[in-house]
């Protein structure tokens, strides 16, 4: 819903711009509310993965399998839900990561994990990703001098000795106008349009197979939690 609120006023911005009800220099809030939409839409994306794979372990012989699996092991028998936080138990949404889950779960996910295959074969998901790793390297701390829009608006490199080793840093920045003209903000206004929608329609795929096999993942048996995931009730699912 937040990458869908971003991009729909990204749009607005875009068609007030166009109709002169708002100064070109708004173009500046559509790119910043375009770039917020497609950062939100990859973390989804890696949600969702999470999701399945989190789905998938509940099953004893799953998690068994997964302990084997390099890339899985943290999801194995020592994950505890809701309370380990080991950074490496968080996957990507990357092709590496569903070749191990396609491998190493039962076919009843195979729809959900079709889902995720549709999505990062998408030709939108490679410029979403782009934009995000971009954006994230922009704003690290290290790169704090950069007072620009884009990717050529500042430099940073390290200072070395004759022996390689890196002895200082050396930062430095250009000062350029947001310009429309250069048609970035349309770009990316469009990616994140596009990625709302393939988004979209993967999570609802895999909500809707997940809920269609609910039976056979729980073997009938559900468990209600609060939100601090404690067991309210427990029985069986209803026919």
């Amino acid at each position: 819903m937040l990458s869908a609120a971003a991009y729909l006023e990204a749009a607005w911005h875009s068609r007030a711009i166009a109709a002169k009800t708002e100064p070109p220099g708004m173009a500046l809030a559509q790119r910043y509310l375009a770039d917020m939409s497609i950062d939100t839409t990859v973390s989804v994306g890696h949600r969702l993965i999470n999701f399945v794979a989190r789905v998938a372990r509940t099953n004893p012989t799953t998690r068994a399998q997964f302990a084997s699996v390099d890339k899985l092991t943290r999801l194995a028998g020592d994950y505890e839900p809701f309370v380990t936080e080991v950074h490496t138990a968080w996957l990507s949404l990357n092709a590496e990561t569903m070749r191990a889950l396609r491998r190493n779960t039962p076919p009843v996910h195979e729809g959900s994990l079709s889902a995720l295959h549709t999505l990062i074969s998408a030709s939108v998901w490679k410029p979403l990703s782009a934009v995000r790793a971009e954006n994230f390297h922009r704003w690290r701390k290290e790169h704090e001098s950069v007072s620009g829009v884009d990717q050529n608006s500042g430099r940073g490199s390290d200072y070395v000795d004759h022996a390689g080793n890196v002895i200082g840093r050396r930062v430095s920045a250009i000062r350029r106008r947001h310009q429309v003209s250069d048609g970035l903000t349309d770009q990316t206004t469009q990616i994140a349009g596009e990625g709302v929608l393939a988004m979209a329609t993967a999570v609802d795929a895999v909500i809707t197979d997940t809920l269609a096999n609910l039976r056979q993942l729980t073997n009938g048996f559900v468990l209600n939690l609060d939100f601090d995931g404690n067991i309210v009730s427990m029985g069986g699912l209803g026919s």
